[in-house]
């Protein structure tokens, strides 16, 4: 068996007070979820479970709650939910540890986030015909479904998305129609009342014996990861009721999210080392007059959070073209480079990348088979050119296609080993050198030569013609904001960038299971850096 990784033995400590607080308080529950799959399968922690998740029937549910508010004050355990977590709509709960991360006062609310956590979902009481039971089901799917669809833009319509786009504006249409306290008020209305049928909030298929009140009542103790939890009697026919089998296969075939083996810690100190290199950055640039901006996720951590979304992991700046040509000469003699490395197309071999980044020695923080390539594996930050656009929307369309093409192939000799979808396209592609097609990349993102007022993000996905943030002088407009205690530049119209990038609702966080570390990679290796957790 392999060794547990610190959020999962943080979790099991947390499901064994669970289960010491429920045995004595005579408090009923049972494994749940992918936790219930993962038993059944490997008898304890599966490559694809993120977090244990608990079940009890609503009013064991609510017991639980009152419980663990009695008897956890002033301990380093508590329940999470919209009283203590911004923006918080969720028909469940969370049991949680604080770790040991410290943000500043200003930004005590986002600590939650780098806290260790189980989740406890109430098996709610819904009716005693299916008719009742799937009225239900299907104004929360709804719900879910509206709630988290964001704003259509009718630039991103293409005949092959238009369908995709018609369903998402329908969504979005339909989003006022329930009220979070609206739909909470429909799964609870029975209260604690019992019901032939039950329904637990979540998204998946919840058929067969899964959706049945006397299930949650037939309960055994198992064995899982060498600890006592209870679960439910029938698990096997549990499973095939609650998943349809396209959605067991997916689950099954998920890669493990490094954040859930390793824990939130490990996240801030990743976070510490990219603050670090971006104070070095900036260090460089003043010194030298080169302008650039916090961007992308960067820049609404900025803006919503004053320092890093606590769920994301790497660093974006961007710069104007002649700025970037100027940093990558200046930067090779400016950098302290005992402990930094500036990785471009000349320095590594097989480095996959249009853009540069600033990485950090004795660091290793790469995905699975990565580190095979002869290229620098260390922690990074991302910087990326704006290239000079045309006026023309032709001209503009046919230099992106052609862009988006030759940085496939720049890829393409990590795809054909890492990729794990269109692997034989991306085999086909690598038999042109990274090189040869970095070359022929940067012959077509500079076409341009002069300045239009306009831009190409052609080291980006997506490159929008002629929208506030690929114009020209959105990045000749400066402004400093604060980010983890500095300054940093941004757009003098950051407003107006974070709503063309992502929509009005740029304030907006997205649902607690989106609230998680998406890009932790399976090979981390950072030494002792930052081990106190403190802003450098």
């Amino acid at each position: 068996m392999e060794e547990l990784g610190m959020s999962q033995r943080v979790q099991l400590e947390l499901a064994d007070l669970l289960h010491k607080i429920c045995g004595e308080e005579k408090i009923p529950y049972t494994l749940l979820a992918g936790s219930i799959a993962a038993w059944q399968e490997y008898g304890g922690f599966a490559p694809y479970m993120e977090n244990i998740a608990i079940g009890m029937l609503y009013p064991s549910w609510l017991r639980f709650i009152e419980t663990c508010k009695k008897r956890l004050c002033k301990t380093d355990y508590y329940i999470l939910d919209s009283q203590n977590c911004e923006q918080f709509e969720e028909l469940f709960v969370r049991l949680c540890k604080r770790s040991g991360v410290k943000l500043p006062e200003e930004r005590k609310k986002d600590e939650v986030y780098y806290d260790y956590f189980i989740n406890i979902y109430p098996i709610c009481y819904v009716g005693n015909t299916e008719k009742e039971f799937q009225k239900i089901k299907k104004q929360y799917t709804l719900f879910r479904r509206c709630k988290q669809t964001k704003k259509v833009s009718i630039r991103n319509l293409r005949i092959k998305n238009s369908m995709k786009l018609l369903k998402s504006s329908f969504y979005y249409f339909q989003r006022n129609q329930y009220s979070f306290e609206q739909i909470k008020e429909l799964i609870t209305r029975y209260g604690e009342k019992e019901s032939k049928y039950v329904f637990i909030p979540t998204m998946n298929v919840n058929q067969g014996i899964s959706y049945l009140a006397e299930t949650y009542q037939q309960l055994k103790e198992v064995t899982f990861q060498g600890h006592t939890y209870s679960i439910l009697v029938d698990t096997e026919n549990w499973i095939d009721g609650y998943y349809n089998k396209k959605t067991y296969e997916a689950l099954q075939s998920k890669t493990m999210n490094k954040a859930s083996v390793v824990g939130p810690e490990i996240m801030r100190r990743i976070q510490l080392i990219e603050l670090e290199m971006l104070k070095e950055f900036d260090r460089i640039c003043r010194k030298n007059g080169l302008k650039y901006v916090l961007y992308s996720g960067t820049l609404l951590g900025a803006v919503r959070h004053s320092g890093f979304i606590p769920w994301d992991d790497d660093i974006d700046v961007a710069m104007l073209y002649e700025d970037y040509e100027k940093f990558v000469k200046i930067a090779p003699k400016e950098l302290d480079l005992e402990k930094f490395f500036l990785r471009t197309q000349e320095t590594d071999k097989d480095c996959n990348l249009t853009f540069i980044q600033i990485k950090r020695n004795g660091t290793i923080y790469c995905r699975e088979m990565r580190n095979t390539f002869d290229t620098h594996l260390g922690v990074f930050m991302d910087i990326f050119p704006l290239f000079n656009g045309s006026n023309l929307k032709i001209i503009h369309k046919i230099q992106h296609k052609i862009c988006k093409f030759y940085k496939s192939v720049v890829w393409s000799h990590m795809g054909a080993i890492a990729a794990r979808k269109k692997k034989t396209y991306y085999m086909l592609l690598s038999k042109i050198s990274n090189k040869t097609a970095y070359k022929r990349f940067m012959r077509w993102a500079t076409l341009i030569k002069k300045p239009t007022g306009k831009l190409a993000y052609l080291s980006f996905k997506r490159n929008p013609y002629n929208v506030v943030h690929t114009r020209r002088e959105t990045y000749e407009n400066l402004n400093e904001i604060s980010f983890e205690g500095s300054r940093f530049y941004v757009p003098a119209n950051y407003e107006e960038v974070l709503s063309s990038i992502y929509s009005e609702e740029y304030l907006k966080y997205p649902p607690m299971s989106g609230r998680r570390a998406k890009h932790m990679p399976a090979i981390i290796d950072i030494g002792d850096l930052y081990k106190d957790l403190r802003i450098p």
